[in-house]
């Protein structure tokens, strides 16, 4: 089938079944970025993945559905992949939105009791609310002021990508990147 930026190139090109190709290349990559994002995404009181209502199977194929809807051009391997962890990042976000939505248990999490039964608790105000901020600001950023700089944001310290490596994904100079970083974070800071 070939490399992925091969694959890449034959779907740019509009070759018949080119999508399905790429997807069958790189799917067992993306369902296992789905599942290291759900780790770090909910904390290891909330149990791990094991009780979760969504499995990363879910979140890689809402993602594969969202690129093929996109139809979009992509340069490289590493471009491909950070439009793809941003969209898991989105669905994971959302997910998380519904979970402690009020209707379900606003600030609740299962906890469990000797008997093997779930017991319901508060989870640390502080720390969802922060997480909540900084996703608005990051949002804001993006809609508000420059969605480049929001790009940069959620490649740096949701991807935890290097600068350099955010720099070449997002087809801008280091120096370029290093600018929107900082005025990123003053700007986030600020907002905070």
């Amino acid at each position: 089938m070939g490399t992925v930026t091969q694959l890449l190139d034959s779907v740019n090109g509009g070759r018949d079944g080119a999508f399905s190709d790429l997807v069958e290349a790189t799917y067992g990559d993306l369902r296992r970025i789905a599942a290291a994002r759900m780790r770090r995404a909910f904390d290891r009181s909330d149990g791990g993945l094991e009780n979760l209502t969504v499995r990363p199977t879910e979140i890689a194929d809402d993602v594969v559905a969202e690129l093929m809807r996109q139809r979009a051009q992509w340069a490289n391997r590493d471009q491909f992949f950070a439009v793809a962890t941003l969209l898991m990042v989105r669905k994971i976000r959302d997910y998380q939105r519904r979970r402690m939505s009020g209707k379900r248990g606003a600030g609740m999490r299962g906890q469990e009791l000797d008997g093997g039964e779930r017991a319901r608790s508060a989870a640390p105000p502080e720390d969802v609310e922060q997480r909540e901020r900084l996703v608005r600001c990051v949002m804001r950023l993006h809609d508000e002021l420059d969605p480049r700089k929001a790009e940069v944001v959620t490649l740096h310290m949701v991807c935890g990508w290097e600068l350099g490596r955010v720099a070449e994904a997002v087809g801008v100079s280091l120096a370029t990147v290093e600018r929107d970083w900082r005025f990123a974070k003053a700007w986030i800071r600020k907002e905070m």
